[in-house]
This record gives C-alpha cells, sequence and structure tokens, in this order.
C-alpha cells in the first residue's frame, strides 16, 4: 500500500495479525471498562488487568538483567505512562459513553505528534496531517453533539 511518499509497506502475516489483535484487544478495555466500572475502584481493575496482560507478553520478552538506568525507565513508564495514563482515563469514562471516550482518546497520536514536533522537530507528510485533521474534526463533531 502506497503512503504518500511512494513508498511501499509490505508486513508479514504475523505484523498483520498482532497488529489487529492489538487493536481488538485495546477496544475491549472501552468494553470491560464500562462492565466493570460500577463495581470495582479503578486502581483495583488495574492492579488485576495490567499484570495479566503482561503475562500474555511474557513469552515474546527475553529476560536479561537490566541497568539502573533502564530499570528506572521501565519502572517510570509502568507506574506513569501505563498505570497514570489508564487511570486518568477511565476517570473520564466513569463520565462519558464508552463510544465518546474512545473518539476522545484518537487525541493520543495528535497530541504524541504534537510533542515530537516540538521536542524532536519531526514533520509530518500532508498525508499525516490530513489524518490528524480528520481525527481532530472527529473529536470536535463528537464534542459537540
Amino acid at each position: 500500500m502506497g503512503l504518500g511518499g511512494g513508498s511501499e509497506v509490505r508486513a508479514p502475516l504475523p505484523a498483520l495479525f498482532f497488529g489487529l489483535l492489538s487493536g481488538f484487544t485495546y477496544a475491549l478495555y472501552y468494553i470491560f471498562g464500562k462492565l466493570y466500572l460500577p463495581r470495582y475502584a479503578t486502581p483495583t481493575l488495574f492492579l488485576y488487568a495490567l499484570p495479566v496482560g503482561a503475562l500474555g507478553l511474557l513469552p515474546f520478552v527475553e529476560l536479561a538483567p537490566l541497568s539502573p538506568k533502564a530499570l528506572s525507565a521501565l519502572l517510570f513508564l509502568g507506574a506513569f505512562s501505563t498505570y497514570g495514563a489508564y487511570l486518568a482515563y477511565y476517570a473520564g469514562l466513569r463520565r462519558l459513553p464508552a463510544t465518546r471516550a474512545s473518539v476522545l482518546a484518537t487525541l493520543e497520536p495528535v497530541v504524541a505528534n504534537l510533542f515530537a514536533f516540538l521536542f524532536f522537530r519531526e514533520v509530518l507528510s500532508p498525508l499525516g496531517y490530513l489524518g490528524a485533521g480528520l481525527v481532530l474534526l472527529a473529536v470536535l463533531l463528537s464534542v459537540r453533539r
């Protein structure tokens, strides 16, 4: 498939499979979130959900000793970027329908690209800007309803 720059991207079948599986399991967070939020506190949900998810990745990880710097980065990513982000997301999910929350969550890559531009001067292709604009439009339309 062409991506606007004239280049072709070829994805091996396992990569395609795991990409689709990733999207499917991510979508389950919305469904199970709405199902279990009324019954359990958010920290309790993730106390169980995140380690179970990590166990599912264990067969694909090569365990090796970590330097203190790498271990600190790993702990920060786990606590702040994963646990903290999901706590904040589920706080919003308590107040919004799952469909609206999922549309608002699509802002994540747009915001990530904004930070990549500000900190690393990374620039999108014209097609990337079009996609970011469509995401922003979808979020605006969702919020206006």
